[in-house]
């Protein structure tokens, strides 16, 4: 009979056993399942963002401008003149310091910017005392105003095959605006457009201040003064990119 109870004293301890190690094992599961399912669906929810992510905005017109690439200046074949007109001779002369900055895309010539300065001491008409006048202040002043400038504003085709250009010209502290023809031929050699300007435009000197007047052994000077311009300029522009347009 003690025999007995003893084993169903056994039993019991290792049934109870059993309950809490199935019970632990259930509960563990449980978590470990929780923990699966939880790390699972965190790749598959960023797999849903992914797939509901909104697309790419499409390239605006300003992300499609072509860019505007500098144009490269041959100092060499250009040559900024003016040419004053006396009763008994012209007075020719050129800067011999300027500088040009621009830029353009695709070489098309309608978008082209430029910016032009002249040092108003570097006047030469190959006479030095004529020079020397003519920077003194019924010319250009060049100790006062020692530069001058020129700012494109537009460039358009004519219907005779030119180009009318139109700009601001300040000399002397005065700004006027400026029209006057050119004929601009453009040749290609390899990814580089080349343009070669000519043309001429005319100023009344006073409008600038340029008082000079006759007197006794000096010769009078029409009010009008030209400005004949040789331009060469070069810029890149590849095949597959260069616009029929002009």
């Amino acid at each position: 009979m003690k025999h007995m109870n003893h084993k169903n004293k056994l039993r019991a301890n290792l049934l109870l056993t059993f309950t809490i190690i199935a019970a632990y094992t259930i509960g563990s599961d449980h978590v470990w399942a929780n923990d699966v399912t939880t790390k699972a669906s965190a790749p598959e929810g960023a797999a849903n963002e992914i797939k509901t992510a909104a697309p790419p905005p499409l390239p605006t017109k300003k992300d499609l401008t072509p860019a505007r690439m500098p144009i490269l200046v041959d100092k060499q074949s250009s040559k900024i003149e003016f040419i004053g007109d006396t009763k008994l001779f012209d007075v020719r002369g050129h800067f011999k310091k300027w500088s040009v900055k621009g830029s353009i895309q695709e070489g098309r010539l309608q978008t082209l910017t430029l910016s032009a300065s002249f040092m108003t001491s570097s006047l030469n008409t190959e006479n030095k005392s004529r020079d020397e006048h003519l920077c003194k202040d019924d010319f250009f002043n060049c100790n006062a105003f020692p530069s001058a400038q020129f700012s494109l504003v537009s460039l358009v085709p004519t219907k005779v095959g030119g180009w009318n250009a139109k700009g601001n010209l300040t000399i002397r502290g005065k700004t006027h605006k400026v029209s006057f023809p050119l004929k601009i031929k453009k040749t290609r050699s390899g990814d580089k457009l080349n343009f070669q300007v000519q043309g001429e435009a005319q100023i009344n000197r006073f409008d600038f201040d340029i008082s000079y007047k006759a007197g006794l052994l000096k010769p009078s000077i029409n009010k009008i003064v030209k400005i004949p311009l040789t331009f060469s300029f070069s810029t890149f522009a590849p095949k597959s990119r260069v616009s029929t347009a002009q």
